[in-house]
């Protein structure tokens, strides 16, 4: 399974906000896309999917912008990423509440697998908040190593 874009910057981004963004202190995406090198656009985009779904909270005006919904502690990698990019299943046959479960489920040979595989997927971006994300940014030193100040 390969991840868009869309899901890789949603979470750079979330995790952004989380590390600098508060109900006081809302970022702009114009500040977003300055601090992550990001364009302004796409982010706009993302932020759209990221509000609907619960992830993101935003305010219009001159103090206005974006931060989490909720505290880093209860927003998970996945719940960024299904936000972003729908579902993580690998293949679209798991995903029975939009397609209807295929004809081949009894006799699939390689359904096991690709359920295995979704069960892991799902355990491991569900495992990690982006409070964690946030420890291990300062942790292993990639905050010394960006271009970009976060």
């Amino acid at each position: 399974m390969k991840l868009s874009t869309k899901g890789v910057y949603a979470l750079e981004a979330a995790l952004l906000l989380s590390l600098k963004a508060t109900e006081d202190n809302r970022m702009s995406i114009r500040e977003i896309a300055d601090e992550t090198g990001l364009s302004d656009r796409y982010l706009e985009q993302i932020f759209t999917k990221l509000r609907k779904s619960g992830v993101v909270s935003s305010e219009r005006g001159k103090q206005g912008g974006y931060c989490l919904a909720l505290p880093a502690e209860k927003l998970t990698a996945g719940s960024v990423l299904r936000a972003a990019e729908g579902s993580l299943m690998p293949v679209k046959c798991l995903e029975e509440t939009k397609h209807p479960e295929c004809s081949r489920t009894a006799i699939c040979p390689t359904r096991p697998l690709w359920k295995r595989m979704e069960d892991n997927i799902s355990q491991v971006v569900d495992s990690i908040s982006l409070a964690d994300l946030a420890a291990a940014y300062y942790h292993d030193g990639y905050h010394e190593m960006t271009d970009y100040v976060i």
